[in-house]
């Protein structure tokens, strides 16, 4: 074999091995254009669809600032639907209430007042302890501004618990300003209202 042959053979060796580099770096170096980068994201997304939120109907009353019935998601809790509702009212009595419960549809979540034994005075004064006024007059209407709860159970179809949200209500407002206030008293409807307001005063 002459030089020019060798030559051309060791040409011809290195034309091949250079070709074969080229064909293993396409293979497996290129890099994936956008179309293909765009197709990739499409499938992941496709594998895995966004499940669809599931509501249920709830009703929230009692010692909360916003009480009503609310579209709320599945398995919210109880304390989480509370704030939803606005927040606890004032005078609310949480130890009745499970916080941490899974709502289910249609179902109430009612959070009661704390009970008020007794009306309590801003000041201390012995001899208005010792000789109290009544506020009953002379024709038995009673003061709805100084009437204590032995009072206000006189009343026609008003028992403790009635009393007590009476009495809560007023320290809440400080006063009443009008009979009439006596309406946004829960379980006062305008029936029992009318039994109510020839017998009270303020």
């Amino acid at each position: 074999m002459s030089n020019e042959q060798k030559k051309m053979l060791v040409i011809g060796a290195l034309i091949f091995l250079i070709g074969g580099l080229f064909g293993l770096y396409q293979l497996y170096f290129k890099p994936l254009d956008s179309g293909e980068l765009k197709l990739i994201k499409v499938k992941a997304g496709a594998d895995m669809p966004t499940p669809p939120v599931s509501l249920v109907m709830v009703h929230v009353a009692g010692a909360v600032r916003d009480p009503g019935v609310y579209n709320i998601p599945a398995g919210t809790r109880g304390m989480d639907v509370i704030r939803i509702a606005g927040g606890l009212a004032d005078h609310a009595d949480l130890d009745k209430v499970n916080l941490a419960q899974k709502v289910r549809d249609g179902q109430r979540i009612f959070v009661p007042f704390l009970k008020v034994k007794s009306a309590q005075r801003s000041d201390s004064d012995p001899v208005a302890d010792a000789y109290p006024v009544s506020s009953v007059s002379a024709g038995g209407v009673i003061n709805l501004n100084t009437a204590t709860k032995a009072e206000l159970v006189q009343l026609p179809g008003v028992g403790p618990a009635m009393a007590d949200r009476i009495l809560l209500y007023k320290s809440q407002h400080v006063s009443f300003s009008k009979v009439e206030e006596l309406l946004e008293i829960p379980g006062i409807g305008p029936k029992k209202f009318e039994k109510l307001k020839n017998l009270l005063s303020l």
